[in-house]
C-alpha cells in the first residue's frame, strides 16, 4: 500500500500529460504516456528508468508548452498570470513526482536499485 501511495505523484502526472496529449490530437504520444504507467506494475530497472526518463521529458515538454503560451498570450495583450500559475503548479507537481521516484527508499526496495550516494 504504502508503494502505490507514493506512485500516485507519478500516475497522476502521466494522466495528465496523457490528457494534454489528448487534447492536442496527438493520439499516439497519449496512448505511450498511459502504456508508461503500465511498466510499474514490472518490478524491472529498466522499466523504472523509462518510467523516469518519461517524468523528465514531459516536464520538458510542459515548459515548452508554457513558454509558447506566454508568446502567444503576450502577443495577444492577454495577461500570462492564470497560464504561469496553472502551468508552474504542473510543472512543479512533475518535479515532485520525480523526487518521490528516484528518491524513495520503499521503490528502491522494489525496483533493486541502489541510491546514488549510499
Amino acid at each position: 500500500m504504502k508503494i502505490f501511495l507514493q506512485l500516485i505523484p507519478t500516475i497522476l502526472s502521466m494522466i495528465v500529460t496523457a490528457a494534454h496529449f489528448l487534447r492536442a490530437g496527438d493520439y499516439i504520444f497519449m496512448t505511450l504516456s498511459i502504456s508508461i504507467l503500465l511498466l510499474l506494475f514490472f518490478k524491472y530497472r529498466l522499466f523504472l528508468n523509462i518510467v523516469r526518463a518519461s517524468i523528465i521529458l514531459s516536464t520538458a515538454m510542459w515548459l515548452n508548452t508554457m513558454t509558447k503560451l506566454i508568446k502567444v498570450y503576450t502577443s495577444m495583450n492577454i495577461p500570462i498570470n492564470k497560464i504561469v500559475y496553472i502551468l508552474g503548479g504542473v510543472i512543479i507537481f512533475q518535479i515532485l513526482a520525480f523526487a518521490i521516484i528516484f528518491f524513495s527508499k520503499t521503490i528502491e526496495k522494489r525496483y533493486f536499485i541502489k541510491i546514488l550516494g549510499k
